[in-house]
């Protein structure tokens, strides 16, 4: 549970200079956002996967349970994950420092994917309980879990709920066309998901940009990299690549991260700039573990 000695020397500064696009649109160097405060899943220390935050470059542990901690989503203070500390994936919802850790779901079957509603009384998440990975809404205090209506037949298998920043939709992914594509579903109503998406390799990881008009995705033909799709008019285009691939976005004001080598053991955490186009990702958090899965922290 200590701070990460390598991280101590980086600066703000520093990481902003790393943001600059290789690229020669005139941005000024001093409106280059920040990156915000995350929280990231990395086995860099013993091997286990844990929680860990980076806030300003310097990286702290924030969970040794002993078994994997993985899939950090935050909202309204709060922080939800993924644990495997009592033998089968179960949802547990921690104050930001990864403090007052509490269990949400207890279920025979695999609860994971969690995601918080931005008000922070509501969690939606994956679960096999009816025998297919499907989209469950609970309370955040883990109570009266139920399925959410997509309008696909139950054993079609959905991944990656997230709520819109104004919490009035959800974004999944669902392969009820025979790839992985990315869908939008009013929670109210509930019923027929629209359609966002038509990648040939699948789409995949959706999150949402400020505003709620733009979702980031993965796109898998190929090298997985970054798109993102206009919700009104279904318009999309690329965003970012690496080498490695990209996948796992999550979104703050301005500044996106994401995950090279998503697929792998070796990953690291990037930042890029989602409002331009073809922005080149920065590294923030490069270790000789797999640090991956990064999740904006939102106070």
């Amino acid at each position: 549970m200590g701070v990460l000695s390598a991280r101590r020397g980086a600066t703000t500064a520093a990481l902003l200079a790393l943001l600059l696009p290789a690229c020669s649109d005139g941005t000024d160097p001093e409106r280059v956002p920040p990156v915000p405060a995350f929280v990231f899943v990395s086995d860099a220390e013993d091997g286990t996967p844990s929680l860990y935050r980076w806030r300003d470059g310097t990286v702290t542990r924030l969970t040794s349970s002993g078994a994997a901690d993985v899939e950090p989503h935050s909202a309204a203070g709060k922080l939800v994950f993924t644990t495997l500390r009592h033998g089968d994936p179960e949802l547990y919802v921690a104050d930001l420092d990864g403090g007052m850790q509490r269990r949400l779901t207890t279920n025979a079957a695999i609860d994971a994917e969690p995601a918080l509603h931005p008000a922070g009384q509501l969690v939606l998440f994956v679960s096999n309980r009816s025998g297919t990975p499907r989209i469950w809404l609970t309370d955040a205090d883990g109570a009266e879990a139920t399925p959410l209506p997509t309008g696909s037949a139950s054993f079609v298998p959905e991944h990656a709920p997230a709520w819109s920043p104004s919490g009035d939709r959800i974004a999944f992914t669902s392969s009820r066309t025979g790839t992985s594509q990315v869908y939008v579903v009013v929670p109210g109503t509930g019923g027929n998901a629209v359609q966002l998406t038509s990648e040939s390799g699948g789409a995949f990881d959706p999150a949402w940009l400020p505003g709620g008009a733009t979702i980031l995705y993965v796109a898998a033909a190929g090298t997985p990299r970054l798109r993102s799709v206009d919700v009104a008019t279904r318009a999309a285009h690329d965003v970012a690549a690496d080498a490695r691939g990209l996948g796992e976005p999550s979104c703050g004001a301005a500044v996106c991260l994401a995950t090279a080598g998503p697929y792998g053991d070796a990953g690291d955490v990037l930042a890029v700039l989602p409002n331009r186009p073809s922005s080149v990702p920065r590294q923030v958090v490069t270790r000789a573990g797999d640090d991956r899965q990064p999740a904006v922290l939102v106070p």
